[in-house]
């Protein structure tokens, strides 16, 4: 059964309070379905406060709380602020992160656009990370894997850190791209502090700014490595550019694999510092990736790419991106075909060709790709349908 807008507004109010967080609203969402009751009910039924607030300290926060906002009025305060709210089993909810084992309930975000919302639905999500301290090669690597992944219709995932994150970024953006940066703190902070005038010209630029922490969350040491663990559970594939042998980078790719997600690295000269995490990455199994499109061959196990003509990586205004057109009858496999001549009959969402065809949502992505690249098919919402019929 949907949340409620009332039972949205509890949470979101509840979340607010110092020491109730994520796994507590997991919580009461299983308290909801054992019980079969509103939320909203649960709360008002006198013991609703014992139910949801167990911990002394966190009652002792809620009692602070509750003095400043009731439940409408910091539902109006986040409104104020801009502060989009997409919840667990929304329209807009990241289908990746649902497949998670402990997926967040509720992820607050800040877009210029309502519209730029549906980039949490996008179907080739890619993290690229890596280390705070980078180097020019790892600029270099960073900018042209981003900017030949942009090509290929991919969002770009990153941790909006100084370093690997920030270079991603912004390459994304410079490529006309589309990218999703997490956070590890609440939108009442930015961290480091320099990056203030970055946000909002990032904010003005297009940039997805999401985090899982209510707003007042400051950006404490231990915050960041549930931020990347969102960044791992929004993306197809966790690309690590550049890396110290001791790196958060690690942590990302360690969450990465255990969601079942794909880990891939780019090697680096052997005498750079911060390509000793890379090498290691590479020495426990990770796939080592030059290019954007390996990254996608690694995602299909296919490497027949040739069609696709990426940047060169002498141009750096990334003005030579070729997309050529090929016959409408030449798919590269039979699986993109069967989307295709499915795509024709109605529109289905990525969850729904998941479950129609019985694949892995990687095979599906990339197919998606090559026919929205030659203009077969196009996406409405979280849907797609198909342009014009097969010949």
């Amino acid at each position: 059964m949907p949340l409620t807008l009332a039972e949205k507004k509890l949470l979101v109010y509840l979340h607010a309070i110092d020491g109730v967080g994520q796994a507590s609203l997991r919580n009461w969402l299983k308290l909801r379905k054992k019980t079969k009751q509103n939320l909203l009910k649960l709360w008002a039924n006198g013991k609703g406060i014992n139910q949801f607030i167990k911990k002394e300290k966190a009652l002792e926060n809620y009692q602070k709380h509750r003095l400043a906002y009731k439940i409408d009025s910091y539902w109006s305060y986040l409104k104020e602020k801009q502060i989009e709210l997409v919840f667990l089993g929304d329209k807009f909810y990241p289908s990746l992160l649902g497949m998670m084992a402990r997926p967040p309930v509720l992820l607050y975000v800040r877009v210029k656009n309502r519209l730029t919302l549906k980039l949490l639905s996008a179907h080739l999500p890619i993290a690229i990370v890596g280390t705070r301290r980078i180097t020019s090669y790892g600029r270099y690597v960073t900018r042209k894997l981003t900017t030949e992944l942009v090509a290929q219709r991919a969002l770009i995932v990153s941790g909006f850190m100084y370093g690997v994150d920030v270079c991603a970024h912004r390459a994304a953006i410079a490529a006309g791209g589309r990218t999703l940066a997490v956070l590890g703190f609440g939108f009442d902070y930015i961290y480091p502090a320099e990056h203030r005038f970055l946000f909002n010209q990032f904010l003005e630029q297009g940039v997805l700014f999401l985090s899982h922490f209510s707003p007042a969350t400051p950006p404490k040491p231990g915050n960041f490595p549930a931020r990347n663990a969102l960044v791992a559970g929004l993306s197809l594939a966790v690309v690590v550019t550049e890396a110290a042998l001791k790196s958060g980078s690690h942590i990302t790719a360690q969450f990465a694999l255990d969601e079942g997600r794909a880990v891939m690295a780019v090697p680096g000269p052997i005498d750079n510092p911060f390509s000793q995490g890379t090498k290691w990455l590479l020495n426990q199994g990770a796939l080592l990736v030059t290019r954007g499109r390996d990254v996608l061959a690694e995602l299909t196990h296919q490497t027949d790419w040739q069609q696709t003509v990426l940047p060169k990586e002498n141009n750096p205004k990334n003005q030579s991106i070729v997309l050529p057109s090929r016959p409408v009858t030449e798919f590269q496999s039979s699986l993109e075909k069967q989307i295709y001549q499915l795509l024709l009959l109605k529109p289905y969402s990525v969850d729904q060709l998941i479950k129609e065809l019985d694949v892995k949502i990687e095979s599906v992505s990339v197919c998606l790709t090559n026919l929205e690249i030659t203009g077969l098919i196009k996406q409405t919402g979280i849907s797609w349908r198909a342009l014009k019929s097969y010949e």
